[in-house]
């Protein structure tokens, strides 16, 4: 399935102090300096709101109001999230979608509550392999052995990460 773009524009500055103030809400840190970028927003036929940062897809605020980073941004430093990381049996799991589960995990942190947005690591690999939602907090993992520990809700491969794939090569051809 292709991800069609319903509107496209670039932001106000009134409203690039908005996406800022959900941005610092939601996550641990934003090592790039907003205001004095470009942030354009897509609005997808999904009814996702895509932000871009000097063409770079930014963060994705999605049609149930949860907003969370992009792959590419975490990828490239632009934001940073507490890392769960995953043993390496997990990965090819969570690369296909799958929640993260309990006995798979190696590390969580112990300063995440439920609900939060954080980064998926495989062990031993060096960037994120998927965004979720923690679903207990570090008390409830750490006596628990098994159950869902986070929600998936954006990996490599998936349709928003294969847009913004095609993102960026449309981009390199305008160059």
């Amino acid at each position: 399935m292709i991800i069609r773009i319903k509107k496209r524009h670039f932001l106000r500055s009134s409203d690039i102090k908005k996406v800022i103030e959900v941005a610092s809400k939601n996550f641990k840190g934003i090592n790039i300096d907003l205001r004095g970028s470009e942030v354009e927003l897509m609005v997808l036929e999904t009814n996702d709101k895509l932000y871009l940062v000097g063409g770079m897809p930014f963060m994705v605020t999605r049609s149930n109001n949860i907003t969370h980073p992009t792959l590419i941004a975490l990828q490239k430093g632009v934001i940073s999230l507490e890392e769960v990381t995953v043993d390496r049996g997990a990965v090819p799991y969570v690369l296909r979608g799958a929640d993260v589960m309990v006995p798979g995990i190696i590390k969580f942190p112990k300063d995440v509550e439920r609900g939060r947005i954080v980064a998926v690591k495989g062990e031993d690999l060096a960037s994120p392999i998927a965004v979720g939602i923690t679903l207990m907090d570090y008390n409830e993992f750490s006596s628990s052995n098994k159950g869902k520990a986070v929600k998936n809700i954006h990996h490599l491969g998936d349709k928003l990460w294969k847009f913004y794939m095609g993102l960026q090569t449309q981009q390199r051809r305008r160059r």
